[in-house]
C-alpha cells in the first residue's frame, strides 16, 4: 500500500471548515469525533501524499470550489474563485506556505483576455484587498500559480473577519516583460483595478468543505494529473505521447484514464467547482466561460516540430516556422519553444531559457530566448533565427526553472536547470 501521511489544517470553529465531520458532510456522525485527533474539534484531518514521485502526480484530493462571476476591466477579463486555505509552494524553493490558523479563504483568479480567450500566464503585477462594511480586511500580492485543475491564475490564503459581505478590489499592472504578438500586440499598455463581491455564511463554509473529493488511495502519488476543469478527461489535453514512454508517462496515463471513469472522478478538477445559491455561477466548470491555460497540441503548433524533449517533467515542444512569418522580418527563421506540463498541457512560464546553435562544432548562435505571448502560440519563448542550416544541433538551456508557485501535484516537478538537444534536419 503506498505510504501517507496525515496533516492536520487549522480550521477553526471561526474559519471557513467549522465543527467536526465537516469533511463527511455529516455532522452527527460519531466517528467524527475531533478528539481522536488530539484536538479541540477545531480541526479536519486532509491525507498528503507521503515520499511523491519527482514528477507530477495525482494528490489525494481536489478542494471544493466556488466560482464567482467574471468581471472585466480595461482589457482584462478576471475569474475569481473561492475554496478552503491549503497548503501550496512557492519559487525559489519551493517553500512551503501552511494554511493559516486563523480565518481565511483560498482566493484565485484567473487572468485572460476576453477577445482572444487566452490566458495571461505572466507575473503581472497585482494586489487584492478585501474589505467588510466600508472596512479594510486585508491586502496583499497574491502570488502566481500552477494548480492541476484551474491551471495558470493568481492566489493566495486572504485572511477575513467572519460571515458577510466582502468586496475584493483587485489592482492590474500592464504587461511590460512580455512581449506581445499577433492579436495582442499594442494592448495591455495600461494597468485596470476589478472589483467583485462574495458572501461568507456558515452554509458556505460547510459547502465547501462538503466539497472536498477524494481519490481512492490506491492512486494516491501516481504519475497522473487531476484535469482541467470542465474537462471530462484528458483525450484533448495530454499529448505528452509515446516520444515520452520511457518516463512511463503514456501507459499508467491510459490506466488513470480507464479508472477515473470507473471511479466517476472524470467530471470534476482538483477545485471541484459548482453554481451557488448566493448568486455565484460555475462559470468554465460547465459551461467554459473562464479559459484554461493549456497551450496547442504539438500538432497544431505551425511550423517544423524539432521535437518535445523533457527536462524534470516539463515538456519543451520546440518549433522552427518558415521563413517570412509574422513574427519575423525578411528571411528570417522563428524558434519557438513551448513549454508545458504532461498531461494538461498547463503553460510553464516565468522561467529564463537560452539558445545555442552549433554548426561541424562551432558556435553561431548564443541567445536569450524572449517571453512571447501570442494569440495562436499562446506563451513561449521565441527568437529569429538568419541562417539555419540541416545538421545544426540546438541546444536550449534552461538557465532558471518555473518560479511560478505550486498546487499539490506539482511541487516536486519542473525544479531543475538544464540543456536540451535537438537536430535541424530541415535547413
Amino acid at each position: 500500500m503506498k505510504r501517507r501521511r496525515v496533516l492536520y489544517t487549522g480550521v477553526a470553529a471561526g474559519a471557513l471548515a467549522v465543527g467536526a465531520g465537516c469533511l463527511g458532510g455529516d455532522d452527527d456522525n460519531d466517528d467524527d469525533d475531533p478528539d481522536e485527533n488530539g484536538d479541540d474539534g477545531g480541526f479536519e484531518a486532509l491525507p498528503r501524499v507521503e515520499d511523491p514521485p519527482n514528477a507530477t502526480y495525482l494528490p489525494s484530493h481536489r478542494d471544493g470550489m466556488i466560482a464567482l462571476d467574471t468581471v472585466t476591466a480595461g482589457d482584462f477579463a478576471l475569474s475569481p474563485m473561492l475554496s478552503i486555505p491549503h497548503f501550496f509552494w512557492t519559487m525559489p524553493g519551493p517553500t512551503e506556505v501552511d494554511p493559516p490558523a486563523d480565518d481565511a479563504v483560498h482566493l484565485m483568479a484567473t487572468v485572460w483576455d476576453p477577445e482572444t480567450e487566452v490566458v495571461i500566464p505572466v507575473a503581472v503585477g497585482s494586489t487584492i484587498e478585501l474589505t467588510k462594511d466600508g472596512e479594510s480586511v486585508s491586502e496583499r500580492s497574491p502570488w502566481t500559480m500552477i494548480s492541476q485543475g484551474m491551471g495558470f491564475h493568481l492566489g493566495d490564503n486572504v485572511p477575513i473577519d467572519g460571515n458577510g459581505t466582502y468586496t475584493a478590489t483587485v489592482s492590474l499592472e500592464s504587461i511590460s516583460d512580455v512581449r506581445l504578438t499577433g492579436e495582442l500586440a499594442g494592448r495591455f499598455d495600461e494597468g485596470a483595478t476589478a472589483t467583485f463581491e462574495f458572501e461568507i455564511t456558515d452554509e458556505a463554509r460547510h459547502d465547501l468543505v462538503d466539497r472536498i473529493e477524494f481519490f481512492d488511495e490506491d492512486r494516491w502519488g501516481d504519475r497522473d494529473a487531476v484535469p482541467p476543469m470542465g474537462h471530462g478527461d484528458h483525450d484533448d489535453h495530454g499529448d505528452h505521447n509515446e516520444e515520452h514512454g520511457e518516463d512511463g508517462h503514456d501507459e499508467e496515463h491510459e490506466d488513470h484514464e480507464d479508472d477515473e471513469h470507473e471511479n466517476g472522478d472524470h467530471d470534476d478538477h482538483d477545485g471541484h467547482a459548482d453554481e451557488h445559491e448566493n448568486g455565484e455561477h460555475d462559470h468554465g466548470h460547465h459551461d467554459h466561460e473562464m479559459p484554461y491555460s493549456s497551450l496547442p497540441l504539438t500538432e497544431d503548433l505551425p511550423g517544423e516540430l524539432l521535437g518535445e524533449p523533457t527536462l524534470d517533467d516539463g515538456v519543451y515542444a520546440t518549433t522552427l516556422l518558415s521563413p517570412g512569418s509574422r513574427f519575423v522580418d525578411g528571411d528570417e527563421r522563428y524558434l519557438a519553444v513551448s513549454p508545458r506540463t504532461p498531461y494538461n498541457r498547463c503553460v510553464l512560464s516565468q522561467q529564463s531559457l537560452s539558445v545555442g546553435l552549433e554548426r561541424e562544432g562551432e558556435t553561431v548562435v548564443d541567445e536569450e530566448l524572449i517571453p512571447t505571448l501570442d494569440h495562436e502560440l499562446n506563451f513561449h519563448y521565441g527568437i529569429a533565427l538568419e541562417d539555419v542550416e540541416a545538421g545544426d544541433e540546438l541546444h536550449i538551456v534552461v538557465e532558471s526553472p518555473p518560479q511560478v508557485s505550486r498546487h499539490q501535484g506539482y511541487e516536486t516537478a519542473f525544479l531543475s536547470t538544464g540543456e536540451l538537444t535537438l537536430e535541424i534536419e530541415d535547413g
